[in-house]
């Protein structure tokens, strides 16, 4: 069994909670999360949604143009070109929280899924299914 002396569950405000306690001292901290880092906001939520609007939104306007004498024409919409400046956005930042949370001395960064399996253990789903236990879950 793992110990830690505290567990976060989720890589998006949890981890500022996880950044609290690592300033009070030196404490081993496992986080888990069983998608890229981030949190929702980050990885399907606000950022990539906004991302996926602005192109919907500039279609609405040119469809609209022609109200105030403006010919404009859409030939074509590259769905796939939409998707890869989204992912340009965000991809960076997963990558740096990634690094960061691998690269911290005392952080075990673990992305994959957990289960309770008592009130202050979880049940890891790796191949060794490691359990990890700590005194606090933010």
């Amino acid at each position: 069994m793992l110990k830690y002396d505290a567990i976060a569950i989720g890589t998006g405000s949890a981890m500022n909670i996880v950044e609290a306690m690592l300033r009070k001292g030196n404490l081993r901290i496992a986080v888990i999360d069983k998608d890229e880092p981030g949190g929702i906001c980050l990885t399907r939520g606000c950022i990539p949604t906004k991302n996926l609007l602005y192109p919907a939104e500039l279609v609405r306007i040119l469809e609209k143009s022609g109200e105030f004498g403006i010919d404009a024409k859409i030939e074509k919409i590259n769905f796939n070109k939409v998707m890869e400046k989204m992912h340009s956005v965000i991809n960076p930042s997963i990558g740096m929280i990634k690094k960061g949370l691998s690269s911290s001395p005392n952080i075990d960064y673990y992305q994959e899924i957990a289960e309770f399996i008592a009130e202050d253990m979880l049940q890891l789903n790796t191949a060794t299914s490691s359990q990890v236990w700590a005194q606090k879950l933010p």
